[in-house]
Order: structure tokens, then C-alpha cells, then sequence
């Protein structure tokens, strides 16, 4: 198995209608390392991140985390760090205000 540091997202901002994120590739396990979210505006943006199975869509069933980023703030999201995702799962993300949250996840993954 070869196991290759990557960035799953190049700083993306998240819509304001839930999208995938970061998808998985065949024959790939992908295991989060960081996920950060960064507020550019003047006020506080909600934000819903879901863990999503193959062939899924995101609703409340995999909703892993429902945060509010504070004005000009970043936020590490510790929950998930070390997280394993199986091939064709993806990682979906949604901010109550288009265009004001980017998203930066890195990890590994593993073939």
C-alpha cells in the first residue's frame, strides 16, 4: 500500500447550496489529517459539513458537523481529524452565505 500526502481542496469557498467537496477515488481510503474553515466576511456564516457514502447525498443522518465561523475568524474542525473515508464517499459542505467561507482539507490517501 502507498500511502501519499495531499491537499483534497485547494482553499474552495463553500456554496450556499450543499455540495460535494472532496470525493474519494476508486481503490482509494482517504484519511483526513486537517480540515480548517475560514470566514472572509464581516459576519458570522453557518456552516454544515456531512460524511457521505458512495452513491449518497448529504442529509441530517450524516450531518458530522454544524458550526458557526465567527466574522474574520478560522476554525480548525477537530472532529474531523484521522477520519477514514472509503472509496467514492465525499465530504459535502454548505455556509448559510455564499462565498464567505473557504474550506482547506488535507490528509492522505492510501492505494
Amino acid at each position: 500500500m502507498a500511502t501519499t500526502p495531499k491537499e483534497f481542496t485547494a482553499t474552495a469557498y463553500l456554496p450556499d447550496s450543499t455540495a460535494a467537496q472532496y470525493t474519494v477515488p476508486s481503490n482509494t481510503t482517504s484519511i483526513i489529517k486537517q480540515l480548517s474553515l475560514h470566514n472572509i466576511s464581516s459576519s458570522p456564516v453557518a456552516v454544515t459539513l456531512n460524511a457521505v457514502a458512495s452513491g449518497g447525498s448529504a442529509t441530517t443522518a450524516n450531518q458530522k458537523t454544524k458550526v458557526t465561523v465567527a466574522a474574520n475568524q478560522s476554525l480548525q474542525v477537530y472532529e474531523w481529524i484521522n477520519r477514514t473515508l472509503p472509496a467514492g464517499s465525499a465530504i459535502y459542505g454548505v455556509a448559510d452565505t455564499a462565498s464567505a467561507v473557504t474550506i482547506d482539507i488535507s490528509g492522505n490517501e492510501v492505494t
